[in-house]
């Protein structure tokens, strides 16, 4: 416990190194959309990519360049089933079909999110982050496999934002299975620019 300690705070000297003096506006927002693909197998199901969307707000943190918010996001991961059987007249067997149906699991996350950001006045800004919320689960589509409730969900993220304008973001969700998922996003931020 003692190492982890003194490694987390060795990272966060670290990561000060890096703070800018400039300051930046306090709040930005943006909405963000992109493509998720499924982590790990679902009743034996086949993987597909889907997509994601969301929005965020965040308070900039004026002496550390970490900002902290809100976000909603939809993910939406789509696993394939192959469905098979039989038609009958009579008692017999007349014909046989074969389909593949496309289950589409969707997380609903409301939560808090903060990232530290590397260069946070800079045209080119690296950053990291870790979100917490609450997911809404639900299927849709051809249901196979039909769940719904709600999940504990963690969110952790990383990307780059270019000209305090656009965020290029990977990120992965994680749940429960069936619903998580890794995803890339591209989104437009308002907000967050150097004060004048």
């Amino acid at each position: 416990m003692k190492r982890i300690t003194l490694l987390a705070i060795a990272m966060l000297c670290i990561l000060g190194g890096f703070a800018q003096e400039k300051r930046v506006q306090d709040v930005e927002g943006g909405f963000y959309a992109g493509a998720t693909i499924p982590l790990g197998g679902y009743h034996g199901g086949n993987n597909k990519a889907f997509a994601t969307m969301g929005v965020s707000l965040s308070y900039n943190l004026p002496t550390i360049p970490i900002d902290c918010g809100i976000f909603l996001q939809l993910d939406c991961v789509r696993h394939g089933f192959t469905h098979s059987g039989s038609w009958y007249e009579d008692g017999i067997e007349t014909s046989s079909y074969s389909y593949e149906g496309n289950q589409n699991n969707r997380t609903l996350t409301i939560g808090v999110v903060g990232n530290y950001n590397f260069r946070r006045s800079s045209k080119v800004n690296p950053f990291a982050g870790l979100g917490i919320g609450v997911g809404f689960n639900d299927t849709v589509g051809d249901v196979t496999f039909p769940s719904k409730g709600t999940s504990l969900v963690v969110m952790p993220r990383v990307g780059v934002e270019f000209w305090q304008l656009f965020r290029l973001t990977a990120f992965a969700t994680v749940c429960r299975t069936g619903y998580n998922c890794a995803g890339l996003t591209l989104g437009f931020s308002f907000g967050g620019r150097p004060k004048q």
